[in-house]
């Protein structure tokens, strides 16, 4: 091989580098355009923010501009009467199974953070569309809402969507299937007799938890010896699974899930996120 071999090699090299060459799918170039245009709106919204802000003071017509629809959003979701109620329902019995007792503390945690939310919307409303005074919180939650993130204060009680109208649509939804939840979980075996949607709680990961605490209960396992099975198929769950969850509504990225149930790669023009059929989850 001579020098001009490695020459012609380098010179036949593309401009850009495909996703093959790093490992990933066909498709990631979808992805990586949305997270740049997310970027630059965040940036965009940013500026636009501090534009306002008079160097400390505030606009209120450019806060109605920037949160009106946040505060809409949130002001029409909550006319739900499960949005906002705060009841939190008849005690279970003291035999309740480890998903009963995960699907009372969760609505409790629901209910309690849509309470503080909801008194942190009504005050920056409040301001927006009354004329009440601003307060250091009301500004903090506000100015951290129109550059496009959401406050602090909400998400360290829960992570959701990156920006305040997907995170306070999320919230609210999941509030209003968790008091559904919290009804059926005073049914022994309801909730796990029906498929789950993970969209209906703010942490699937302790959900999942609990049905291996519960099966340990049921088999006599020690938690550490249980794994985590799953398939899409019922039928080719083990016997020896006692508790198995159908979960539906789950999302696939990277690839195609097809009609026979097998996995192939997406092409480029693929849509980046599919739906998938419901998997049946064990331990």
């Amino acid at each position: 091989t001579s020098h001009a071999d490695y020459w012609d090699f380098i010179e036949a090299l593309p401009d850009t580098d495909g996703p093959d060459s790093f490992g990933l799918p066909r498709n990631i170039e979808r992805a990586s355009q949305k997270t740049k245009s997310e970027i630059i709106l965040k940036q965009l919204k940013s500026l636009e923010a501090s534009g306002g802000s008079g160097g400390g003071g505030f606009d209120r017509t450019r806060w109605k501009a920037l949160l009106g629809p946040s505060l809409d959003s949130w002001q029409r979701l909550s006319s739900n009467p499960a949005a906002l109620d705060t009841e939190l329902g008849d005690p279970l019995p003291d035999d309740a199974t480890p998903v009963q007792l995960f699907v009372e503390m969760e609505y409790a945690n629901a209910v309690k953070l849509v309470a503080t939310v909801d008194v942190d919307v009504k005050a920056i409303r409040s301001v927006v569309y009354d004329g009440a005074l601003v307060t250091p919180a009301i500004l903090k939650n506000a100015g951290t809402m129109m550059t496009g993130w959401v406050p602090s204060k909400w998400e360290r009680e829960w992570e959701g969507p990156e920006a305040p109208l997907p995170w306070l649509q999320a919230l609210l939804k999941r509030k209003i299937a968790l008091k559904e939840w919290r009804k059926n979980c005073l049914r022994p075996g309801k909730i796990l007799s029906e498929p789950i949607d993970f969209g209906h709680l703010l942490h699937p990961g302790t959900f999942l938890n609990g049905v291996r605490q519960q099966t340990a209960r049921q088999t006599g396992v020690a938690l550490d010896a249980l794994k985590q099975i799953s398939c899409w198929d019922r039928r080719a769950m083990p016997s020896e699974a006692k508790v198995v969850v159908e979960v539906t509504g789950l999302l696939l990225q990277g690839c195609v899930f097809g009609k026979d149930g097998k996995l192939s790669e997406a092409a480029a023009d693929e849509l980046e996120m599919v739906k998938v059929d419901n998997c049946f989850i064990a331990f």
